[in-house]
């Protein structure tokens, strides 16, 4: 169980690692190339492959999850609690600092949009919404095969593709409420995580086969890209094409490949098992770092990016260790009461 948890922590930190360069590449600059590029394919993608391994891990045996034990209702208000209420309250936080930096007016209706809306953090968004959907699911078919639910994915996921496609703008209000849209296309990624759950001896069984084949297409679709032909890769607009889902899985496999090789350390651990907090400040972080590195260093100097990435990364960890000492409520409200 040990080894376990230690690959899904690297996973889930090595994700999280990437959000912060592809953050720092935004807030500071890249210079001429942007070799976050070489991220994008997996860096989100393999978090809500992971999140649907633990998800359907824990989830399976339906008779666990019965309105009538309870089940259910648990299941929801941990959702609830540890990703609805800590996205609301650190958008809360963030907001007027967040409006200031992108010189956007303050008012009302976009404090009520960007918080209560779900729109401030995408990714919590997307993933509550596609916890809860695959939840409800779980409760109304109870079913234990998970071919069940992966079929139901592929439907929602063809729903959410479609309006996401026909999404003629980017403003927040096209994403209301809480990304649903890109929340019910995710959960095919978490049912495909469910997947390999189930048959993670079998796959690990012709390992071999399946790493050369996406080390070569990884490959392939990084040189192309490099040279500017467009994927789309999912993220917080939802749109995909076959290309780019091809890009996607063989990411997601050599993510997970690599992390089972990865030693366990402190370093990957506090992140992984941290994720969720640290993404909460992926954002600010860099937008405050890179603004003052930009005024410094105003060449784009990819060094510079990183150097942007490690020291938000070290904030970040410093917010989070404060956080869980001292204010372990913003994370979930219910520690409050077993405080």
């Amino acid at each position: 169980m040990a080894k376990l948890l230690s690959w899904i922590d690297n996973a889930k930190a090595i994700c999280m690692i990437c959000v912060f360069i592809l953050h720092s590449e935004a807030y500071y600059g890249f210079g001429s190339v942007s070799y976050g590029i070489l991220f994008k394919p997996f860096y989100v993608n393999a978090f809500f492959f992971i999140s649907g391994y633990l998800f359907f891990g824990k989830w399976l045996n339906v008779s666990a999850l019965t309105v009538e034990g309870g089940g259910y209702l648990k299941a929801l208000e941990n959702a609830v609690c540890r990703l609805m209420i800590p996205s609301l309250i650190f958008s809360v936080i963030v907001f007027i600092p967040k409006t200031v930096f992108h010189s956007e007016d303050l008012n009302i209706m976009s404090f009520v949009t960007h918080v209560f809306g779900g729109i401030s953090y995408w990714f919590t968004s997307a993933l509550f919404v596609a916890q809860i959907v695959l939840l409800t699911l779980v409760v109304t078919l109870q079913r234990k095969d998970i071919w069940t639910y992966l079929l139901c994915s592929v439907f929602l996921f063809a729903i959410g593709w479609y309006l996401n496609c026909i999404r003629t703008d980017n403003n927040a209000e096209a994403f209301l409420p809480w990304f649903w849209k890109t929340g019910i296309e995710y959960t095919l990624f978490m049912a495909l995580g469910g997947v390999y759950m189930k048959y993670e001896d079998r796959i690990h069984a012709r390992r071999k086969v399946i790493l050369t084949l996406s080390a070569v297409v990884y490959i392939v679709a990084t040189i192309m890209a490099f040279r500017g032909v467009g994927f789309q890769l999912m993220g917080l607009g939802g749109r995909c094409d076959l290309p780019g889902a091809i890009w996607i899985a063989s990411g997601i496999a050599l993510i997970i490949a690599l992390c089972r090789y990865i030693e366990h350390n402190r370093f990957l651990s506090f992140i992984g098992q941290n994720s969720i907090v640290f993404y909460f400040f992926s954002g600010v972080f860099p937008a405050f770092i890179g603004m003052v590195a930009r005024r410094i260093f105003s060449d784009g100097n990819y060094i510079v990016t990183i150097t942007v990435a490690a020291l938000s990364i070290a904030l970040a960890w410093i917010a989070t260790m404060i956080i869980n000492r001292y204010l372990p409520f913003l994370i979930d409200i219910r520690n409050i009461k077993r405080g």
